[in-house]
């Protein structure tokens, strides 16, 4: 079943200039992936033959990995619609951060552009979160995500990511009852200031849904499965209609932005059924894939399209998973033990 958030799949045009962003504004240091490859195409994704190249970049203070994917067949197009919560699909990625207004000062000394301030948003739970938006590489909308200060200033890896809907009782059918995101971690009606180059000069519906972790991920790195759902009443005014943007991009198998999300399981024939007997439809049951990793994936799009993959790890370089999760756990812990050491030892 769903373990974990794993990775979120990013088209760009330069996988080396977006690797280096989040290598080093980001602290995505790992890279995990390098590979070119073909499809056939009359798939799910794209509908004639294609050459990519997919580069995985891991944060080893922990998070899903992000996933940058260029073709190398079809010219490079840019995204029609601008970043912003009225684009569809995947609008943005969150990051983990902790000392929020430490890693803004250092992030703008750096030169990174900060769409917003730092913001406040009071979830219906009483509870607050505080985030500022950056613009990334391409024009990719990312959302730094306060933890606190219980750890050194800096970034870990992918949190969550938002979905541009436009009906939110039906999006939220599908998560809750047939993907099983059925924890509301937060919710929010009304508006922000400060919030409108990403969220438009009116007021937004966002809601927050965690999948429950029945089963540990064997890569303990990746975090639980969350996903937001935003719904925008006045949205920022855009260069083309959305229709027009999706049609553009369906037509060309090339998406600049944020093509899909992907969600860790283990025992992928489980998973396969039980969503099926939920009212699930596989756009592509799971199948293998034999090359550095042996894996197994399957594809499902929610009601408004939105791309999300299901994949289960069973060996990484020859070794199970599960043993190659328990050393991967053991080098990032101590990772992090020695880079609190370093942060205390600082004057």
């Amino acid at each position: 079943m769903i373990t974990a958030l794993q990775h979120v799949g990013i088209a760009v045009q330069d996988p080396e200039a977006s690797f280096r962003f989040f290598h080093d504004m980001l602290g995505f240091k790992l890279r995990t992936g390098d590979e070119v490859f073909n499809l056939d195409g009359g798939g799910v994704v794209i509908s004639h033959p294609s050459r990519f190249r997919v580069v995985l970049g891991m944060n080893p203070r922990g998070g899903a990995m992000v996933e940058l994917i260029e073709n190398q067949t079809s010219p490079w197009q840019a995204r029609a619609v601008p970043s912003s919560w009225a684009a569809p699909g995947i609008v943005e990625i969150g990051i983990t951060t902790w000392d929020l207004e430490t890693v803004f000062r250092e992030l703008a000394r750096r030169g990174v552009f900060f769409l917003t301030p730092i913001l406040r948003l009071p979830w219906s739970s009483a509870s607050q979160e505080r985030f500022a938006y950056i613009e990334g590489p391409e024009g990719l909308l990312i959302r730094l995500t306060d933890h606190g200060t219980d750890a050194p200033p800096g970034t870990g890896g992918i949190q969550d990511v938002t979905i541009h809907v436009k009906e939110m009782s039906r999006a939220r059918a599908f998560y809750e009852r047939i993907l099983g995101f059925t924890i509301v971690a937060g919710e929010f009606q009304g508006k922000i200031q400060g919030m409108e180059p990403v969220a438009g000069p009116g007021e937004f519906h966002v809601v927050a849904l965690e999948h429950p972790q029945h089963r540990k991920p064997h890569f303990s790195h990746f975090p639980p499965a969350t996903i937001r759902l935003v719904q925008v009443t006045s949205p920022p005014r855009l260069s083309k209609p959305i229709q027009e943007d999706r049609a553009e991009t369906a037509r060309e198998d090339i998406h600049a932005g944020i093509l899909e999300v992907a969600l860790d399981v283990i025992d992928h024939r489980e998973t396969e059924e039980t969503l099926r007997r939920r009212g699930g439809e596989w756009l592509r049951p799971f199948s293998e894939v034999r090359r550095d990793n042996v894996t197994h994936f399957a594809y499902m799009r929610d009601p408004e399209g939105t791309l999300v993959e299901f994949v289960e790890i069973e060996k990484t370089r020859g070794i199970p998973a599960r043993w190659a999760g328990l050393v991967s756990h053991c080098g990032l812990a101590t990772y992090q033990v020695l880079r609190r050491l370093r942060h205390r030892r600082r004057p």
